[in-house]
Parts: C-alpha cells; structure tokens; sequence
C-alpha cells in the first residue's frame, strides 16, 4: 500500500470513493479523511481490510448491485452513505455483521423493490432512502430494527403502505413519507409505533405531498403525541369527526394546499380540546364558512389557543 501522506489507517475515520467501476469495492483511488484533513491512498486492495473505518461514503459510482457481505466484519463502522450509485439491487446479507453500524442512507438510486432480510438486526436509529424510486416494500423490511428513532422514505414512487411495516420500531420519532404516490393509509398503520410513546417524546408524521384524500376514525390509533402531524399538498377533501380524538396533545397539523370545503363542528370542538395549531391556507374553504369560523373562535376567548392560520401570513382572508 503506497500513502502520498503517511498516515496511520487503524486511525482513519472516514473514508470517501472515487472512480469506482466493480461491483464489489475493489477500489483505484481512496481519500481518507482525518483531523479535518484528506489524504489520498493508491491501492488495489478491497476496502474490507480496513477494520477500524468508522464512516464511509460512496457516491457518484457504477454499483448496480450491493452484495452480500460487501461490508462484513467492519466491526467499527457507524455510519453508511450510498448515494448516486445506479443501485438497483440489495441483496440479503449486504449489511451482514454491522454491530455498530447506526445511520445508514442510502440516497438516488434506483431501488424499486425491498424485501426479505435487507436490514436484518441492524442497530441502526436512522435510515434514509430518499429517491430512488421505490415502488414495493415489503412487510418485514424492517423487522428487527428495534433501535430505529428516524426512517425517511421521502421523494420515492410508493402508492401501498404494508399495514405491519412499522411492527418493530416502538422507539420511532420521526416518519417522513412525503412525496410519494399514498392514496390512503392502512387504519392502524402507527399502531405498533406509537402505542408506546411517553408524553413529551418527539413525535414528527410527514405525509405531505401524497394523493391522500380522506381518513377513517382509525387511522391515528396509538398514536397520543404528535409534535408536528403534516398533511400539506394532498386531496384530501374529508376529515373524519374523530380522527383526531385519540390524540392527548398535539402542537401542529398542517393542512395547507389541500381540497377541503369545510370542518365539522365536531372536528373543531375535537381542535378545541387540545392546543393545536391548524394551518388551513390553500384550501377551498367558501367566504361563508370562514365567517362561520371567524365567529366561532372570536366567541369564546379560550379559543385563542386554537390558532387557526388561513394564508400565508396567519391573517383571515
């Protein structure tokens, strides 16, 4: 191994690839960084030997296929970054003996399936798999990942939730779906998530730019708190009158950019109940309904801690 800068690799924190073409890291030219510094490595070793890595980034490569074992007995990793590979298959095993392995992303690819034992006992608390095109996953993806707190699936193609997908995330804080093709969300589907949360545990939902049009009683079931719920930039046109009952507290739902006409009363007493923020602008609320809601919360001064934004600006229109 001939280093440009002599540099001790037991030490190396972070390891960056460039001009990968193999399918299994055998790579050309490898920058280290340390203390802030980048030090350049000639090599025609695979990464695999370098057991002490903690964080790696592989971006802007030809690696179609992810195989097994391609980061086994890297005993110290804690960090993953795969971004812009032209990965289209996972296989079983690829992540296969990561004890401290805990952010795992894998960004711009082209993964259109996850299944089977992808993630299988990682300890992972945060994994991201933002656009690459991600149409099916399966029910048990994440089974086992009992650490996770954060799973991003943003800018991806899904119309289906599995309604078990979240079955073994109980310490699950924030849930970002956005930017999908969801037309509607299986009841029960936080269930397994949240039943659990204590109050004060950050909660954040993110369903925003979806196709979802309307909501049964029994979509929020188990779930308590909720620091920030967004709906914003769907179809939504209904709300269900006790969607939102068995939520304990709540600071903001997001329902702006959406096709909705009206509240029930019974909605809003549910809005008045708890301290909400309801942020409403971009619908198609009628001049008589938001009179009607005008002289509902001027009625009774307790309302002001129902904050009901209509523009941009907070200000009724």
């Amino acid at each position: 191994m001939i280093y440009k800068n002599i540099i001790t690799v037991f030490a190396v924190a972070h390891i960056f690839i460039e001009k990968c073409e193999a399918q299994y890291f055998d790579y050309i030219n490898i920058h280290i960084e340390k203390d802030g510094k980048l030090y350049e490595l000639l090599e025609q070793e695979s990464i695999l030997l370098e057991k002490n890595v903690t964080s790696v980034l592989i971006e802007d490569q030809k690696v179609p296929t992810l195989k097994r074992g391609s980061f086994e007995n890297l005993t110290r990793l804690k960090k993953v970054s795969l971004n812009k590979n032209g990965i289209i298959t996972l296989e079983n095993g690829c992540f296969k003996n990561l004890p401290q392995l805990r952010v795992l992303k894998i960004h711009f690819n082209k993964i259109e399936e996850l299944n089977g034992t992808i993630f299988h006992n990682l300890p992972i608390t945060k994994l991201s798999l933002i656009g690459n095109g991600l149409k099916y996953i399966g029910e048990n993806v994440l089974n086992t990942l009992t650490q996770l707190q954060e799973l991003n699936l943003r800018g991806n193609s899904l119309s289906v939730l599995p309604k078990h997908l979240l079955q073994d995330t109980k310490y699950l804080e924030r849930i970002d779906l956005s930017d999908n093709k969801i037309s509607s969300i299986p009841d029960g589907f936080f269930y397994e998530a949240f039943i659990y949360r204590q109050f004060g545990q950050p909660t954040i939902i993110n369903l925003s730019q979806n196709e979802l049009t309307s909501f049964t009683d029994q979509i929020f079931d188990g779930v308590h708190y909720i620091q920030n719920l967004i709906l914003s930039n769907n179809l939504i046109r209904d709300l269900s009158n006790n969607m939102f009952k068995k939520i304990r507290s709540i600071e903001t739902i997001d329902l702006q950019r959406n096709l909705l006409t009206e509240i029930s009363k019974e909605l809003l007493d549910g809005f008045f109940q708890k301290p909400y923020k309801v942020l409403l602008s971009g619908n198609n609320f009628s001049l008589h309904f938001i009179k009607m809601m005008k002289r509902w919360t001027e009625a009774d001064k307790t309302r002001k801690y129902v904050q009901l934004d209509w523009d941009a600006n907070g200000k009724w229109e």
